[in-house]
């Protein structure tokens, strides 16, 4: 089966971090294109900007390498442009009906690099300010406003959430004990067919293949249900994550009855913390999802790893109740940077 791709970042690349043996780990990558000017992103861009990622702005998941070229770009559309130490990424956000939002991406950003911002939007006549922007990158100025012309608004839909990994794995508790009751529901009404785990920490054609027929079968079903949403673009964006699994160094798990997948999971590790950019299941099965976090959360357990960040719930209400259920041990909040005069 074949799939198109609309990111620029297609698969004919078939690049991995490995092969990408001369790029630069530094900001020099993007000297070529400082403030106001931006370029698009390339690929080649990949490792600079994944070692940037790593030492300043994990373990935030929408900003994370893969997400990075998989969403923001995922009509490549992103562009980025330099400054002071710091990148600010330009492009059409997919969650707010591809409007041009722009992210300013440093350890610590200055009110300067603020008001340039807003100049540049306000001559080019873009949206004013900043949406979705991590919390830790204005930290220091937050106290600045709104003498400088700003305010900063809580953005609730895009807060990310970090669960305890131990916990989801040993589910020790009367916290968990529906969790725990689901999980055993789930393997005494499958105890006919056999359930196996697979685990690859460097994935493979063969698997992307599996996994491109699985999501297939899936995204047909979900077609002839009433709630499908011709407008949602997560089929894409997984489509993409799949194919270049190698070139994002992401991990997996697969899930399956007598050999047929019903779960799968990709993530990759930051330190201490896994993001898991895609949990994927076959919601035909009841109770598949939180028998299959339970499983990712034993891999990972496994591994020495403490944190998983399950990403935003983007305010909608159902996935929100299922994600505060999960009970995340603490949110990676983002704020919305609006000038006065806009806000």
């Amino acid at each position: 089966m074949l799939f198109a791709l609309k990111s620029p970042c297609v698969l004919c690349y078939n690049l991995t971090i490995n092969d990408v043996t001369t790029m630069t780990t530094e900001l020099s990558f993007i000297e070529d294109t400082l403030f106001p000017h931006f370029r698009k992103l390339t690929i080649n861009d990949l490792l600079a900007y994944s070692d940037f990622y790593s030492r300043h702005l994990a373990p935030y998941a929408d900003i994370s390498p893969a997400n990075l070229y998989s969403w923001l770009d995922i009509d490549g559309t992103l562009e980025i442009s330099g400054i002071d130490g710091g990148l600010i990424l330009k492009y059409a956000n997919p969650f707010a009906h591809n409007s041009t939002s722009f992210l300013v991406l440093k350890p610590q950003i200055a009110t300067d690099d603020l008001q340039r911002l807003v100049e540049y939007q306000r001559d080019n006549k873009y949206n004013l300010g900043l949406r979705e922007q991590p919390i830790a990158t204005v930290s220091s100025i937050i106290h600045d406003f709104p003498q400088n012309g700003f305010t900063v608004v809580p953005n609730r839909d895009s807060w990310e959430y970090i669960l305890d990994v131990k916990a989801h794995a040993e589910l020790i508790g009367r916290e968990y004990d529906s969790r725990k009751r689901g999980i055993q529901w789930f393997e005494h009404e499958h105890s006919h067919e056999k359930i196996d785990l697979e685990y690859f920490s460097h994935p493979n054609d063969e698997l992307k293949n599996r996994l491109y027929e699985a999501i297939s079968l899936w995204q047909l079903t979900a077609k002839e249900s009433e709630t499908f949403d011709d407008t949602n673009r997560e089929f894409e964006a997984l489509v993409y994550a799949i194919g270049t699994l190698d070139t994002f160094n992401r991990h997996c798990i697969v899930l399956t009855l007598d050999s047929r997948i019903f779960g799968f999971g990709i993530f990759a590790i930051f330190d201490d913390t896994a993001i898991a950019g895609h949990l994927k299941v076959d919601y035909s099965l009841r109770r598949v999802f939180d028998y299959a976090t339970y499983r990712l959360a034993l891999v990972l357990n496994d591994l020495g790893i403490p944190y998983l960040n399950v990403e935003q719930d983007l305010g909608i209400s159902n996935l929100r109740k299922h994600k505060q259920l999960m009970r995340p041990i603490r949110m990676l909040e983002k704020v919305d940077v609006i000038p006065l005069s806009d806000s």
